[in-house]
C-alpha cells in the first residue's frame, strides 16, 4: 500500500521486478492524498527478495517518486537427507553420520533421534547457510543399538513444519551375556538335596554358536549319572551338595568374540559336617585336664553343639555346663580322665537350620604312650646344587596320643642329633636332608637312626645304615651330570 500528497494530482505506477503491474486498488484519493494497495495472490519461492516499487509522477519533465521494498518470505525445508547411511557397524567403533537440508528460511533447526527420544550423546557440530544446513554426529554404536531408529529432522523454527530421513542400525558386536539364578528359585532358600537351574540370557550379533558354563572358573562338562544337564540356554543341578556352593558364569562366542556373564553366587545350605580329621587319637595322663576343641563346617553357621561319651561299658550324653560354644561353630569340652573307665571315644554332634550332623565328630580318649616308630624309611644319596647330601624319608607312627617331633640321630659311644623335624600335617610324611659328609665320618661302631618323641618318651629307633651304605654301593661308578639330573630335585623325583 502506497500514499502520496502533491500538485498536480499523481499517476501512480506498480512494478515488480521492474516489470509494471496495472492491477491496483485506489483505496483513498481526496484530491491531495491518494493511498494504493497492491495485492498478489499464489505467492512461490521464486519470489524471495523481489523487488516491488511503487512509482509517483504529475509531469513528465521530472524523475518519478518512487519507494522500493524486497520480498522476505519463510520456507519451510525443500529436503532433508541422511548422506551417508551406514550399513553394518561395529560396536565401540567410531562413525560419523552427515544429514544435509535444503530450503528453509529461516535456517532449519536440525535434530537427532534415536527411536523417539532425542539423542544428546556423541558429537554433534552443525554448518549453516541461508539456505541449507548440514549437522554431522559422531557416535559410538552399542549392542543395544542394534536395530535402533535414527532420524535426522529439519524444523522451520517459525513455521513449525519439519521433514525428516531415517536408517535401522545394524550393529555386530560380541556376545552380552546375563546370567540368573531359575526365577522360581529362593536363592537364601536353598539345601543339600534340592535341584538348582540357572538361565543364561545372550544378545548376539551374528548369532552365538557356542556357549559353555563354568563352576569357580571350571568349566562343567554335562553328566547326567551325577544330575549335572546342560541345553541350549541353561544349566541343571540335580540334588545339590555344598561342593556345589560358588560362583557360576556362562560363556559365549561369535565371529565377533567370546564374552562371559556376570557371576551368580550358588549358596548351598548343608547340616554340619567335621572341619578336622575324624577319629582323632588324644593321649592323656590320668587326673589330665585336657581341652578338647570340635569345630565344624556349616551353613547356616548358627549351630548348637552335643557332646556324648562311650566306652565299652557305658554310653551317656555330656552336661553342656562342661562345654562352650567358642565362635559360632566351634565348641570346647573341659575333659578329666580320673580312672580307667574314662579312656573311651568323646562324640561331637551339631545342629543347624538344615538339620542334624549325620557323622559325629570322634576325639578317641586314650591313655598316653610312646610314640610308635616311624614307618617305610628310605634313605638315598642325593646331589642338590652340586652339594652331596644324605636325604631321609619315612611315615610317622602313632603319636601315642600327645605331639611328636622326630630325630635323625648317630648311635655310639659319642651319640649326637643330626636334625631334628616334625611331620607334614597333610600327609604325615617326615623329611631330613643333611650333609653326606656326616655318612661319611660315621665310625664302624655307629649308625644311623630316626627316633620318633613325645612327652613321654621315645620311639624305638629305625636304623639306617644299611640302608644308607647298600644305596651308596648301588650308585658307585655312576656318572651323571649334577646341574641336569639333580638341579631343583623334588620328592617325587628322590623316591
Amino acid at each position: 500500500m502506497f500514499s502520496k500528497t502533491c500538485r498536480p494530482q499523481p499517476t501512480l505506477t506498480w512494478l515488480i521486478n521492474n516489470k509494471q503491474i496495472d492491477d491496483h486498488t485506489i483505496l483513498k484519493n481526496d484530491g491531495k492524498v491518494i493511498v494504493s494497495r497492491i495485492s498478489i495472490g499464489g505467492a512461490e519461492r521464486s519470489w524471495l527478495n523481489t523487488s516491488i516499487r511503487c512509482q509517483a509522477t504529475n509531469t513528465p519533465l521530472l524523475s518519478p517518486h518512487e519507494r522500493t521494498a524486497r520480498v522476505e518470505m519463510h520456507l519451510r525445508p525443500t529436503s532433508v537427507m541422511i548422506t551417508n547411511k551406514p550399513g553394518q557397524m561395529s560396536a565401540d567403533s567410531e562413525i560419523t553420520i552427515i544429514c544435509v537440508t535444503h530450503g528453509s528460511r529461516p535456517a532449519a533447526q536440525v535434530t537427532w533421534f534415536r527411536e523417539n527420544r532425542r539423542y544428546t550423546k556423541g558429537k554433534h557440530s552443525e554448518f549453516t547457510n541461508e539456505t541449507t544446513t548440514v549437522s554431522k554426529l559422531t557416535m559410538l554404536p552399542q549392542p543395544e543399538d542394534d536395530g535402533a531408529m535414527i532420524r535426522c529432522r529439519a524444523d522451520n523454527p517459525v513455521l513449525r513444519v519439519a521433514l525428516e530421513d531415517a536408517f535401522r542400525m545394524s550393529v555386530v558386536y560380541r556376545p552380552v551375556l546375563t546370567m540368573s539364578l531359575g526365577s522360581t528359585l529362593n536363592p537364601n532358600d536353598i539345601k543339600e538335596g534340592d535341584d538348582v537351574y540357572f538361565e543364561c540370557n545372550i544378545k548376539a550379533n551374528p548369532k552365538e554358536h557356542r556357549i559353555s558354563w563354568y563352576h569357580n572358573d571350571i568349566q562343567v562338562s554335562q553328566n547326567m549319572s551325577s544330575g549335572v544337564f546342560i541345553s541350549t540356554k541353561s544349566l541343571v543341578l540335580q540334588r545339590v551338595t555344598k561342593r556345589d556352593g560358588g560362583l557360576y558364569t556362562c560363556r559365549a562366542a561369535n565371529q565377533m568374540g567370546e564374552s562371559s556373564s556376570q557371576a551368580v553366587y550358588l549358596r548351598v545350605q548343608y547340616a554340619p559336617v567335621c572341619a578336622q580329621p575324624s577319629p582323632l587319637l588324644i593321649g592323656a595322663r590320668l587326673d589330665e585336664q585336657l581341652r578338647v576343641r570340635c569345630t565344624v563346617n556349616a551353613d547356616p553357621a548358627d549351630v548348637t553343639f552335643y557332646w556324648q561319651f562311650n566306652n565299652s561299658g557305658e554310653s551317656f550324653q555330656v552336661s553342656p555346663a562342661r562345654y562352650v560354644s567358642t565362635g559360632g561353630t566351634s565348641s570346647e569340652l573341659r575333659y578329666r580322665a580320673a580312672s580307667e573307665r574314662d579312656y573311651g571315644a568323646l562324640l561331637c554332634r551339631a545342629t543347624n537350620a538344615v538339620g542334624r550332623q549325620k557323622r559325629p565328630c570322634v576325639f578317641q580318649i586314650v591313655p598316653a604312650a610312646r610314640p610308635s616308630p616311624p614307618k617305610n624309611c628310605t634313605a638315598k644319596r642325593i646331589i642338590l646344587h652340586n652339594e652331596a647330601l644324605l636325604s631321609v624319608k619315612c611315615a610317622a607312627g602313632y603319636d601315642g596320643g600327645l605331639n611328636q617331633h622326630f630325630t635323625l640321630d648317630i648311635l655310639g659311644e659319642n651319640g649326637r642329633t643330626l636334625s631334628n623335624t616334625t611331620a607334614n600335617f597333610m600327609d604325615m610324611i617326615v623329611w631330613f636332608n643333611v650333609s653326606w659328609s656326616a655318612v661319611d665320618s660315621l665310625e664302624d661302631d655307629e649308625d644311623l637312626a630316626v627316633t620318633a618323641r613325645n612327652s613321654k618318651g621315645a620311639s624305638d629307633p629305625v636304623l639306617l645304615r644299611d640302608l644308607v651304605f647298600r644305596d651308596a654301593e648301588k650308585r658307585a661308578g655312576e656318572e651323571y651330570d649334577t646341574d641336569d639330573v639333580f638341579n631343583d630335585i623334588d620328592g617325587d623325583d628322590i623316591f
